[in-house]
């Protein structure tokens, strides 16, 4: 296959979206975490994978960045499919400052709201892929002077532990929709 490849656990493999998924094969089912975003992502899936499957991933990542804020009040940064499975199952924190910020855009935007976000000492959380390999950040006085840690999540292959979250969340919208009945 040409394109991104494969990264993190799971069957689908990343790709940038920017007006349509870069990288598409025809023989793949594309999930994209934000229909409306200009720029965003999405996890190509090869045709016939069970759509069980894929929110079963997409469920046991969201599952991943709620052990890795603890079971703490977070704030999540994003409005795409991610961050909607978040939000279902995350404490909504009452400072408009919180110890943890879930990021899910992947976009560079995404990360500098987050860290604005997050109280000083406290921890933001990458759920999706970063859309680029490298972002102008601010480093030393957005991370090192305020103290902020900043975990990466991988993404998860399906846990059980979030069957419950996969069943009552919204999915991620396939690409192309409908999906061609012939390719």
């Amino acid at each position: 296959m040409s394109g991104p490849q494969r990264s993190g656990g799971g069957m689908g493999r990343w790709l940038p979206i920017n007006g349509e998924p870069a990288g598409w094969e025809p023989d793949e089912i594309c999930f994209v975490d934000d229909p409306t975003a200009a720029t965003g992502w999405g996890r190509a899936y090869p045709a016939g994978f069970p759509v069980a499957g894929v929110t079963g991933e997409w469920a046991a990542t969201a599952w991943a960045a709620l052990d890795a804020v603890g079971g703490a009040a977070a704030a999540v940064v994003g409005a795409g499919a991610l961050a909607g499975l978040l939000r279902l199952a995350v404490a909504f924190p009452a400072d408009p400052r919180p110890a943890a910020v879930i990021e899910t855009t992947g976009t560079t935007e995404g990360v500098e709201l987050a860290l604005r976000t997050v109280a000083p000492c406290g921890t933001v959380v990458l759920a999706a892929r970063p859309l680029w390999p490298t972002a102008a950040l601010r480093t030393y006085h957005d991370v090192h002077r305020s103290g902020v840690r900043i975990l990466p999540v991988p993404w998860a292959p399906a846990d059980p532990r979030a069957a419950p979250l996969a069943a009552a969340g919204p999915g991620p919208v396939r690409w192309p929709s409908p999906i061609p009945e012939e390719r």
